[in-house]
């Protein structure tokens, strides 16, 4: 095996462990230790406490040193048609809104509509000797998730104040 994918896969290992000993949920785990494959190693995680929405860590053989995590957010119906019934100035202001909200956090986000996808790249070195680093890194990411999902229920509510919220598909 080579050494990029030996660093991977340790680092794949001490994520698992990082995680798993502040209570992340692993969902599902895959492992693909050939060099050639796009994706190398790869997490489902969600947190169990009253965080429903999972999102995942991956190694892909693009990036050589950087592991991301990243999640999709699909609008339900409700959002959809509420937003597409907006003028397109406040559809836009509601895009601006969630960057102001994520980016913050260091987070990247992209508003393909109807979904939203939120990810961030962290190198190896940076959590190498820093678990704390790892720690603060997923607990940002996980409230940016939480803040996107709390801009919509807002609009949601504005649109059917004595609506009923049905679940975000992830």
């Amino acid at each position: 095996m080579n050494n990029e994918l030996d660093l991977k896969e340790v680092t794949f290992n001490n994520i698992i462990q990082g995680l798993s000993d502040i209570g992340f949920i692993i969902e599902k785990k895959e492992e693909n230790k050939n060099p050639e494959s796009k994706i190398q190693f790869e997490l489902l995680l969600s947190t169990g406490r009253g965080y429903h929405f999972p999102f995942r860590i991956t190694f892909t053989n693009l990036l050589k040193d950087v592991f991301v995590i990243s999640s999709n957010i699909s609008l339900t119906e409700e959002d959809a048609k509420s937003i597409q019934s907006m003028k397109k100035r406040d559809r836009e202001q509601i895009f601006m809104d969630l960057r102001k909200l994520v980016f913050p956090l260091h987070v990247n986000i992209e508003t393909p509509f109807p979904r939203i996808f939120l990810y961030k790249e962290i190198t190896f070195d940076s959590i190498s000797t820093n678990k704390q680093f790892l720690i603060d890194e997923v607990y940002n990411f996980r409230n940016a998730m939480e803040l996107v999902k709390i801009r919509f229920d807002e609009l949601y509510y504005a649109f059917y104040p004595e609506g009923s919220r049905t679940d975000y598909s992830n």
